[in-house]
């Protein structure tokens, strides 16, 4: 049977991968529906893929600007109870709130990655490419937590407008949180531009954060 440090038996909601400890669902409902769920999701893949005409990329392409967050950052200054969010794409968002700013799924979101930069979020010095994934698969979590089996499953979706954000732009960020170990809700080429942040994450994705370099966090 599954057992976790010094043998004891693990969670529930725990199972062993090659890697350590990772979530699974629990639910008898959940296992009995996965198989269907996957299959309808990989048929709405298929029959939804359509790309955009001409008129409509330029349109979005249009629409895209860098957001100020100096907005945010005021209307949380006036009032405590205030709370701004900001939407970067996908399931990245920065949530400004009194004496915190949260970042979630920091994703291939940003301009600059692989760009030397230091400020109050970390510091980078290397040689790395943007993708046009909305996260690289050679940048994700999934092979370092023993999920790589199921990655066919989940198709890493491609970016349609470049990202419009400079890395750099980005407010001083106190909290990251990653919702799961999927392709586009983490790309590990973020990480050391986010080190001098407190990261939350899945089970068995804090080993592959830590080596991208988070400062031990």
């Amino acid at each position: 049977g599954e057992g976790g440090a010094g043998g004891a038996p693990l969670p529930p909601h725990h199972r062993e991968v090659r890697s350590g400890v990772a979530f699974r669902n629990p639910w008898p409902s959940f296992a009995k529906e996965k198989k269907h769920r996957t299959l309808s999701l990989l048929n709405s893949v298929r029959v939804s893929h359509k790309e955009p005409s001409k008129a409509e990329l330029a349109a979005l392409i249009l629409l895209s600007e860098a957001p100020d967050f100096t907005l945010g950052a005021c209307s949380v200054a006036s009032s405590s109870r205030n709370i701004a969010v900001t939407w970067l794409g996908h399931s990245t968002f920065i949530v400004q709130m009194a004496d915190l700013t949260i970042l979630t799924d920091p994703t291939n979101a940003f301009t600059g990655i692989g760009e030397s930069l230091s400020n109050e979020n970390g510091s980078f010095a290397a040689a790395d490419t943007a993708s046009e994934q909305t996260s690289p698969s050679a940048s994700s979590p999934v092979a370092a937590t023993g999920e790589e089996k199921h990655s066919f499953f989940y198709p890493t979706p491609i970016r349609v407008v470049p990202p419009f954000l400079h890395i750099a732009q980005l407010p001083k960020i106190d909290v990251v949180v990653v919702s799961n170990n999927r392709k586009e809700h983490l790309d590990l080429a973020v990480v050391p531009y986010l080190r001098r942040a407190r990261w939350f994450v899945p089970l068995g994705v804090a080993a592959a954060v830590k080596k991208a370099d988070v400062g031990g966090r």
